[in-house]
């Protein structure tokens, strides 16, 4: 997710490759999440990832139930966009290796708010098992959806401005398939 300036109605495609071309620090990043055509694009409006915006939908539709929170700011767009998901009953992971803040304290402080608040699991990604949480049954907080999927896993990247972030769905094989968002 990324904050958009205003800039709606703009081709995701020409929005991310401005970005790359940039001298600006995230381009560097933008090119290494640099987005297919066949990926989900959502329009963050506002610092978390729900408001405003179609995630919570495709979530559910995905029938996902983990949700691993990266990007910058860990303690503006990180921190309400985890808040916001776990106020909807998903299972938060923050990996402190993933996020970034402007300032060292900032970034702690946030990450041990999260933990104590959203009960936010905030160990580094490398601990992360992965394949524990695809292979974990179970559905997405909205009770009226179908049955599991082979999707139960998803990485919400919150980007603030100058940089490009992305959604990755890990499946049963832990293949992964960016959904980008500006």
């Amino acid at each position: 997710m990324n904050d958009n300036h205003g800039r709606r109605r703009e081709d995701f495609e020409e929005f991310a490759e401005e970005i790359i071309k940039s001298n600006k620090p995230g381009g560097r990043i933008a090119k290494l999440l640099k987005p297919a055509k066949e990926h989900y694009h959502i329009i963050k409006p506002q610092r978390s990832g729900f408001y405003a915006t179609p995630l919570g939908a495709l979530l559910i539709s995905e029938n996902i139930s983990n949700l691993i929170i990266t990007g910058f700011t860990t303690d503006i767009c990180v921190l309400l966009t985890a808040l916001d998901a776990q106020m909807r009953g998903y299972h938060v992971h923050v990996p402190p290796d993933c996020t970034a803040a402007v300032k060292p304290e900032y970034h702690k402080d946030a990450l041990r708010f999260l933990a104590r608040v959203a009960e936010a699991d905030t160990r580094p990604c490398g601990e992360i098992n992965l394949e524990k949480l695809v292979g974990q049954s179970g559905t997405s907080p909205a009770k009226s959806v179908k049955p599991p999927k082979e999707t139960e896993t998803i990485t919400v990247s919150t980007h603030s401005n100058k940089s490009l972030g992305s959604v990755f769905r890990n499946t049963d094989g832990l293949r992964q398939s960016p959904v980008n968002s500006y």
